[in-house]
């Protein structure tokens, strides 16, 4: 048993089996990141996708009202709006994330746990 330890002492085992720990660790934590990451990316496409869908139904609606079909709605345009500027700050706010990520400035060490 001696024998096995000096070998182990020798050849430096216990560093070794530290440091692919260490590797296992952050291999998994940029696996987590980089999922964030790409759900982070869907969010923004979702929001923008959402965003046009919006502006678009209000243009429809606004076409409405000038030809006379329909009569204008306080509460509905307030609505809009209200999601309008949500789903605008959601873009701002994933598209800032992922520019820091591509720049370098965001890392696997960061939390963007919100996502």
């Amino acid at each position: 048993m001696s024998t096995l330890r000096k070998q182990a002492a020798n050849e430096g085992w216990l560093k070794k089996r530290k440091e692919r720990l260490k590797l296992k660790d952050i291999i998994e934590m940029r696996k987590e990141f980089m999922g964030k990451a790409s759900k982070l990316a869907n969010v923004s496409f979702n929001a923008i996708s959402a965003a046009e869908y919006i502006i678009n139904k209000i243009q429809e609606g606004q076409k409405e009202i000038e030809l006379g079909n329909k009569n204008f709605d306080d509460n509905l345009a307030s609505k809009h709006v209200w999601t309008l500027t949500n789903a605008i700050r959601l873009i701002e706010n994933s598209q800032k994330i992922l520019d820091e990520i591509e720049n370098g400035y965001l890392s696997p060490t960061n939390d963007i746990s919100f996502i």
